[in-house]
């Protein structure tokens, strides 16, 4: 299921940034239960990471919004996303915790 998903959302990197939202929504779409979609999520930004992806947010700048990359090795973004998720105690929402860029 990852990898089918990762083929995907990396093709998708071509054209544009991805919200981590945007992974447990394919999830769901596909079945993945709740109970599931963190550690799935977890796999795919790794594999997507390892593939070339950059993990960052963007911030606002002079009225601008810039991508700032996470400068972080690829365990402790997979970490923080985690910890974040956990914090919250659900999936991420559209713009939370941050995109993927290539």
């Amino acid at each position: 299921m990852a990898s089918n998903l990762t083929d995907t959302l990396y093709t998708e990197l071509e054209e544009d940034d991805i919200g981590l939202w945007v992974i447990p929504w394919h999830l769901e779409r596909v079945g993945i239960p709740k109970s599931n979609q963190l550690q799935e999520t977890k796999k795919i930004v790794y594999e997507l990471l390892n593939k070339g992806a950059r993990f960052g947010q963007f911030i606002e700048n002079n009225g601008n919004k810039e991508f700032v990359v996470w400068k972080l090795s690829t365990t402790e973004i997979i970490d923080k996303i985690e910890s974040e998720w956990k914090k919250a105690n659900r999936a991420p929402e559209i713009g939370e915790i941050g995109w993927l860029s290539k």
